[in-house]
């Protein structure tokens, strides 16, 4: 098979499953392994700044690193191809700085090795999206991308188990069988490249340092489809930010939990079971819709009403919050699962798809680091003066407006109809032809 649009659920689920090795690893890394080494390292008293910065700087690495990537990518001339011979390498030369975060036990070793895996990380990742544009027909990209949604949120959780189960050896092994069974996966299911058009030849061909990154940017006076589809998402991420890292506080100051770890446990299978039920579904439906963006929107929506309810609904007991967080679920779920079928309806170029994905990938950082910053100063500043309860109750009613935001910008998504639903009725035209 050299497409990844034919219809077959099990040729979907192959090409999928390398995104869910390599999530499985970034989950692992980010929420837990890199938390116990910088503490094994430099002890309680310090950890905590250590991986605020550690994380920090790797979240502006891996912004940069991202389009870099993409556009190295799409302008590649190997005979092998545009995208899987930068996954290849980008796998086996994160092994090597993987197991450099284990063996060295010096903070600034690990400060290198971890922002390095960042960028090796962006390597492996971001032309694997690329094959979004090259492979997924588009009267499938909404269920495909739905899919990529079920794997991340999958790869949420076996990543939390294996890391929190086994010990810290067992654990980079299995992340290295995982990758390197994902990266078979898609070696067999994407066997060729297409070729790419003569006139796309002649734009790369100069492949200066000052051609490369004059082509690096988008530019949002010729595409503001495409930087629409990016605010939406800084938006939405910012909100996000908020809601996952200061959710122990919530349970702790709102719902006065003893032991909050407990519950986010089970909070996070009931968000995940949500969003897993809509990712497909919402993918599917998208490919259908004459506009893609309203289901995108009805997700951001969701997310909106369920943040809205935690800072309305306080003290009524965990099954409220697990009720809550499972709508939350189905919201984000209907949100990823059709954004980047969004983002491939709206691409300016469908050759330049991994830079163009690339530079998508910088509104998750930048709405993290927002998220953040933003949550410090209102408890800093504009709750200081409430109670615990009550500050963070206004914390989390404040990022309704986030998300709000998230689904209003999609509105400047305008004159570029669903490409998966152009293509369907065309397909339903040609076919009412032949038969006739």
């Amino acid at each position: 098979m050299d497409q990844v649009g034919k219809p077959t659920l099990w040729h979907d689920l192959l090409f999928t499953f390398y995104w869910f090795s390599k999530n499985v690893e970034n989950t692992a890394l980010s929420v837990v392994l890199l938390a116990k080494i910088v503490l094994m390292i430099v002890g309680p008293s310090q950890s905590g700044s250590w991986l605020a910065y550690i994380s920090a700087a790797a979240a502006l690495v891996g912004a940069l690193a991202y389009p870099i990537m993409g556009h190295w990518s799409d302008r590649s001339k190997s005979r092998f191809g545009r995208r899987r011979p930068f996954m290849v390498v980008g796998i086996f030369v994160s092994f090597l700085f993987l197991f450099g975060t284990l063996f060295f036990r010096e903070i600034i070793w690990l400060t290198i090795f971890f922002l390095i895996l960042q960028v090796v990380h962006a390597m492996a990742s971001i032309p694997y999206e690329g094959l979004l544009s090259d492979y997924v027909a588009p009267e499938r990209s909404g269920f495909v991308t739905g899919l990529l949604g079920m794997m991340s949120q999958f790869a949420n959780l076996a990543g939390v188990i294996l890391a929190s189960l086994l010990t810290l050896p067992q654990v980079y092994i299995a992340l290295i069988l995982l990758q390197l069974l994902g990266l078979l996966t898609t070696l067999v299911t994407v066997r060729q490249e297409k070729a790419l058009t003569r006139e796309s030849h002649a734009q790369r061909a100069p492949h200066a340092l000052r051609n490369f990154f004059s082509g690096l940017l988008i530019s949002p006076r010729e595409n503001p489809n495409w930087w629409w589809v990016f605010a939406s998402r800084v938006a939405a991420m910012t909100g996000f930010a908020v809601v996952y890292t200061y959710l122990y506080y919530y349970l702790e100051f709102v719902e006065h939990l003893s032991n909050p770890g407990s519950a986010i446990d089970v909070d996070l299978v009931a968000t995940t079971i949500g969003a897993v039920v809509a990712n497909v579904i919402a993918g599917a439906v998208s490919d259908r819709v004459h506009n893609r963006k309203w289901v995108t929107f009805a997700g951001s929506m969701v997310m909106a009403a369920s943040a809205l309810a935690f800072a309305l609904v306080a003290s009524l007991g965990l099954y409220v919050i697990y009720v809550m967080s499972f709508f939350y679920g189905i919201g984000y779920g209907m949100y990823q699962g059709t954004e980047r079928a969004l983002l491939l309806d709206v691409q300016p170029n469908k050759e330049a798809a991994a830079k163009s994905f690339g530079l998508w990938q910088m509104s998750y950082n930048i709405g993290i680091m927002f998220g953040t910053l933003y949550a410090g100063i209102m408890l800093s500043s504009v709750f200081h003066h409430l109670s615990l309860m009550n500050a963070y109750r206004g914390l989390y009613g404040s990022t309704f407006v986030f998300f709000l935001v998230g689904g209003v910008t999609l509105f400047g998504v305008r004159s570029r109809k669903n490409i998966a639903s152009t293509a369907i009725l065309e397909l339903e035209a040609s076919s009412a032809e032949s038969s006739s």
